[in-house]
């Protein structure tokens, strides 16, 4: 799989994504994810190969759509990410 690769997968109520959270693939990756949210209660990240501030800013508006969804994974990167935008475990925006 090139970097700039992303695969989105549902395993159920899971959506699967592997390969590059990036500027490159966050727009075909809204319309992808998009499609399949219905029922959706976790977003797994453990195989993300890359993640930047459009993939962050693409899971949280995922996690806006999901508000009851588990972020599974930290790919590298994801933490100080998150932190960066001041938002918690669900990709809200915190409020300390």
């Amino acid at each position: 799989m090139p970097t700039d690769a992303l695969n989105i997968e549902r395993r159920e109520k899971t959506l699967v994504f592997r390969g590059a959270l990036t500027r490159p693939t966050a727009a075909s990756a809204w319309q992808q994810a998009s499609a399949l949210l219905a029922g959706i209660e976790q977003l797994d990240i453990a195989a993300a190969s890359a993640i930047d501030s459009s993939g962050m800013a693409l899971l949280a508006a995922l996690s806006a759509r999901l508000p009851n969804a588990q972020i599974i994974g930290q790919p590298a990167g994801f933490i100080e990410l998150r932190d960066a935008y001041r938002l918690d475990a669900q990709l809200q925006m915190s409020v300390n």
